[in-house]
């Protein structure tokens, strides 16, 4: 499969590994080794934190093979988990995210947002987010409502929209709507993308440091900012139809006195 990947791709610089539940398959580390082999430069590993918050000797591993942890994160409710996901997984979420930290794994916070639900939290959480030292991009995902998902009215269903005022509203005015680039992939309002530099407790949006429109470039997978910073931003990429974003981070400093200056990324999109 990840020959076939790579010859169809030519030069593939992302893949995720998801399911189901990827950290349970007992051939997960030589799965990331064979996706390095073959010069992917990128993988990451779609997970619910469990295992990773659990076990110790596995986050070991995982360490060794340092893969960008794309993290279920709904938000900092005990009531959100228990609606969307059943059970109270704010506790076990945390504790994954600050294990990550402590190995000096980067970390991608995903957040299923539900009407009603946690459509009031995604302020707080990018707060949260943009402060957390293993936190590099965030990412607001609608749900969508199918197969054995609860009844719903299709005219109550969040939109990205939606999710983009919600940010400029609860955000004290440290975000606006300018801040937010649509991604032309497959179609403008199927993802937006936002990019921020993080110095300390400031938050600096690149779309008010660029002129979007020509320091941008459009390819059949989507949009990447362009030079003059080529080694911040990689360009875009794509594995089974799912056009993904992420921005090249500085490494954290290693003193509690260094500079945490960082680049820093965010999008909404319709997966689920």
């Amino acid at each position: 499969m990840l020959d076939h990947f790579v010859e169809t791709e030519g030069d593939p610089e992302v893949i995720k590994f998801s399911g189901g539940e990827p950290t349970i398959h007992p051939d997960l580390m030589e799965m990331i080794q064979a996706a390095k082999d073959r010069g992917i430069r990128q993988v990451m590993i779609n997970t619910n934190g469990v295992r990773i918050a659990r076990d110790g000797k596995f986050l070991d591993e995982l360490a060794r093979q340092n893969p960008v942890i794309y993290l279920q994160f709904d938000g900092l409710r005990t009531e959100t988990y228990v609606a969307i996901r059943g059970e109270n997984l704010l506790e076990l979420k945390l504790k994954a995210l600050d294990r990550l930290a402590e190995k000096g794994m980067d970390a991608v916070l995903v957040a299923a947002i539900e009407r009603g639900v946690n459509t009031d939290e995604v302020g707080a959480n990018l707060k949260f987010e943009l402060e957390h030292p293993a936190v590099r991009g965030v990412v607001f995902q609608p749900v969508t409502h199918v197969g054995r998902h609860m009844d719903f009215d299709p005219m109550e269903r969040v939109t990205i929209p939606g999710v983009i005022h919600g940010i400029v509203d609860q955000s004290d005015g440290q975000f606006v709507l300018e801040d937010f680039v649509p991604v032309p992939c497959c179609f403008p309002t199927c993802q937006v993308n936002s990019y921020a530099f993080v110095d300390g407790d400031k938050t600096v949006p690149l779309p008010r440091m660029l002129d979007i429109d020509n320091t941008s470039t459009t390819s059949p997978t989507g949009h990447c900012l362009s030079p003059p910073i080529p080694r911040t931003c990689r360009r875009p990429w794509k594995a089974s139809g799912q056009p993904r974003r992420w921005l090249a981070r500085k490494r954290r400093p290693t003193s509690s006195n260094a500079p945490a200056d960082r680049a820093w990324s965010w999008n909404m999109s319709w997966d689920t």
